[in-house]
């Protein structure tokens, strides 16, 4: 079941079907990547003026920029591959990639969103390096 995404770099979905093996034998497959704790920053620009012995005078500035944060868990044991999404995410940031964010059918907010910062927090480790678990927090600002 598709969630959500971003752009066409990123799709959030929760699946889980039963394909056959080579034997003709159904195996679970699974496949868990979505996201928690999302926040969604929406500010302004006020301005304070000073007055010799009166109340400060404020001034609207206009909207600012809207910023989108979330942390995602990365886990082998959901059918996702911790350190390819890893280089995926960084990928994104080091090229400036944009695009819709959108939950269910619905864009969150009217223009489109870059991610502007990746905090990735690696858990467990097995064989030969293999990253099975990760956190990753994940910022995204407006763009215009």
């Amino acid at each position: 079941m598709k969630i959500g995404k971003f752009g066409k770099y990123l799709t959030f979905e929760v699946y889980m079907k039963p394909p056959k093996n080579q034997h003709g034998e159904e195996d679970i497959s699974v496949k868990c990547l979505t996201f928690q704790d999302l926040h969604r920053n929406v500010s302004s620009r006020v301005t304070e003026h000073a007055r010799i012995l009166k109340k400060h005078k404020t001034e609207f500035g206009g909207p600012n920029l809207s910023e989108i944060t979330f942390t995602m868990t990365l886990s082998a044991a959901l059918g996702v591959d911790p350190r390819k999404m890893l280089i995926q995410l960084e990928s994104c940031v080091r090229q400036g990639k944009i695009g819709y964010f959108i939950i269910g059918s619905k864009k969150i907010g009217k223009h489109k969103y870059i991610i502007t910062n990746v905090s990735e927090s690696w858990g467990h480790i097995i064989k030969n390096g293999k990253l099975v678990s990760a956190s990753v927090d994940v910022t995204m600002k407006e763009y215009l």
